[in-house]
């Protein structure tokens, strides 16, 4: 008997112009904050909660359409991601958070930093 995977929440996604990776709670989210233009001109790259590769893409009526890829979870994709997004406001992600799989603790941690002015970074 086999196991159909199912895109387990939330949806991590990064765009590819400028490396920001953006946390989606649900499929809502995702439509009305993605750009139509870049989902089409595959501008981003995204991963489900257990790191499974997404593939973005347009149906119509609702225009989103958001199926795993082939293969199994590749969460050091996801990981890396997080990781080059926190070095580019220079936060120290932990390695640790990454490596267990918390990758919305990573994402916080990032969010939490890069909003407080430079003074008030430890």
């Amino acid at each position: 008997m086999s196991s159909v995977r199912q895109i387990q929440f939330p949806i991590f996604v990064r765009a590819k112009t400028c490396g920001d990776v953006t946390r989606y709670l649900s499929v809502h989210d995702l439509r009305y904050k993605l750009e139509r233009t870049a989902v089409t001109n595959d501008g981003y790259e995204a991963w489900d909660a257990t790191g499974a590769r997404l593939s973005l893409g347009i149906l119509e009526p609702m225009w989103l359409k958001i199926e795993l890829q082939d293969g199994p979870p590749v969460p050091a994709e996801l990981a890396t991601a997080l990781a080059e997004y926190a070095e580019k406001f220079r936060v120290n992600a932990q390695r640790s958070d990454l490596s267990a799989g918390k990758y919305p603790e990573a994402l916080e941690q990032v969010e939490t930093r890069k909003s407080k002015p430079p003074s008030q970074v430890a």
